[in-house]
């Protein structure tokens, strides 16, 4: 009987261990998706720049303050 309660604490270490590795994993997913999430703002913001930079040379001259957005 002992054997077979070797292999079953055996068997709860593995799946403990699993578990862990599972959730590392998560973990590392997670702050990706972050990274990539800001990356993108920062990408919109660069463009939403672009637009309002291009938006202020076709217009006539005083319609907007001198200064100019930098992207």
């Amino acid at each position: 009987m002992a054997n077979w309660e070797a292999i079953g604490a055996t068997r709860e270490n593995v799946v403990a261990i699993a578990v862990i590795g599972v959730l590392i994993y998560l973990a590392q997913q997670i702050s990706q998706i972050g990274i990539n999430a800001r990356a993108w703002q920062i990408s919109l913001l660069n463009q939403s720049y672009a637009v309002i930079n291009d938006l202020i040379d076709v217009a006539p001259k005083g319609t907007f303050s001198s200064t100019r957005c930098s992207s």
